[in-house]
């Protein structure tokens, strides 16, 4: 008898495997589960290689297939799936997607016939990717013993069509499974939009799913499979220079078109010759490809332990991104210009940086920029000269702040002229201690 309680207690401990689970228990747990996506489409069978028309749902964390109005015929965890999407089938005409289950040792390949089929099969794979990629994430969570980031959880968890809203991670490291997830959720996830379609690939390495160089990607589609997100913040999170580009790159080519800013302050990116290629190639894709988010209007990134290197990089960018743009919003200061508002504030720049800013924003250089954060950076008086002389190539600039620099009456006095050219110029500057005023 001891024997056999410790038989069955063993029994109990083991947790049961996916492919072991019983059917009706499965069935009783997806009646509590939030119905994502449901309708009709073509399904190849597993045994049997033939196609037939299926009742499909995608709930929280499974998938379900059956006949309409029924119990499913067969239903599966998506704890460790992925999507692929469009992938052609020897055989078949139509383009379809491939839901890969390695803890069924499957592979679940479908396609809907419906009028607008491209549509629907582009929902199904945004559903899909969304469901696996929360779903993965919360399993390899469980497995690790880790604790999930609950703000990317309640993000997936949303309804994709529901109202954009702020996207928060500060405080918080992210290990590189969750930058893949929060890069798709910014930028979109790529899809090839020609007949032998497959997943966009990786061909430089870093991680962030683009091509080599910045050469603009042929019959490549971004598909929102997330929550659209308004505003995007990860401060303090010891970003590396390598995520920070992706993140950077990602949220520039935010195809929902919803992001107005970008806050990655306190992060401990450097100027160094590594950074600076990253930064620079990042930047150059997003002009290249011609798909940068509109209503960006504000960039920080205060605190980063920036040069004047990347403070130059980013001065191009965004001159010449102002140059080809075209005004979103009439009849605002700046011209309804995106990427207005720059705060570069606590980071190194001294007075080579202001030097290098006004390179970049030189009089033919078409910047529209409105507000200029340079706080705490250590800028002299030279360096305020070259402020001054962005006063009078860019007009556009209302707000400049300049608290906590090393300025004295040189300084103060190149302001001061620059600023009879600009009546509407607000300027914050505190000077030096030892400044008679």
């Amino acid at each position: 008898e001891g024997e056999a309680s410790a038989t069955s207690a063993a029994a109990a401990a083991t947790p049961i495997l996916p492919a072991n689970e019983k059917l009706q228990d499965l069935y009783e747990e997806l009646k509590h589960e939030r119905i994502y996506y449901e309708g009709e489409v073509v399904k190849e069978g597993f045994n049997v290689r033939s196609w037939k028309n299926r009742w499909m749902l995608a709930s929280e964390s499974m998938i379900a297939y059956g006949e309409k109005g029924q119990r499913p015929r067969q239903i599966f965890r998506l704890n460790n799936a992925t999507i692929e999407p469009r992938k052609l089938v020897k055989g078949v005409k139509y383009a379809c997607l491939q839901l890969v289950l390695p803890d069924y040792s499957r592979t679940f390949r479908f396609y809907s016939e419906a009028k607008d089929s491209p549509s629907a099969n582009e929902e199904w794979f945004a559903v899909l990717w969304n469901r696996t990629a929360a779903s993965r994430y919360r399993h390899q969570c469980r497995v690790l013993l880790q604790i999930p980031n609950t703000a990317i959880l309640s993000h997936l968890d949303a309804p994709i069509t529901a109202l954009p809203v702020k996207l928060a991670l500060n405080g918080n490291p992210l290990s590189f499974q969750l930058v893949d997830i929060v890069r798709d959720i910014l930028r979109g996830v790529p899809i090839k939009t020609g007949t032998t379609a497959a997943a966009a690939d990786d061909d430089d390495g870093d991680g962030d799913g683009d091509n080599k160089d910045s050469r603009p990607e042929r019959g490549v589609k971004y598909i929102q499979c997330a929550r659209a997100v308004s505003s995007f913040e990860c401060k303090n999170s010891g970003l590396s220079s390598s995520k920070a580009a992706t993140f950077l790159k990602a949220a520039l080519q935010n195809v929902a078109d919803s992001i107005n800013e970008i806050d990655l302050s306190d992060n401990p990116i450097e100027d160094v010759p590594a950074t600076q290629k990253m930064i620079k190639t990042a930047l150059d894709t997003v002009l290249a490809h011609a798909k940068a988010c509109k209503n960006i209007s504000k960039l920080t990134m205060a605190g980063c332990k920036l040069g004047p290197a990347i403070i130059r990089i980013f001065g191009q960018f965004v001159s010449k991104w102002h140059s080809i743009a075209r005004p979103i919003r009439k009849y605002t200061m700046g011209g309804g210009y995106p990427l207005t508002h720059l705060d570069f504030s606590n980071n190194p720049l001294k007075n080579a940086g202001a030097q290098a800013l006004k390179e970049a924003f030189h009089l033919k250089s078409g910047a529209k920029v409105t507000e200029l954060a340079l706080a705490g950076c250590k800028i002299g008086d030279e360096g305020i000269e070259a402020i001054a002389n962005i006063l009078r190539d860019v007009p556009t600039v209302h707000i400049l702040q300049l608290r906590e620099n090393v300025c004295g009456d040189k300084g103060i006095y190149a302001l001061c002229r620059a600023a009879v050219e600009h009546p509407s110029l607000t300027c914050q500057i505190h000077p030096q201690p030892n400044y008679a005023q």
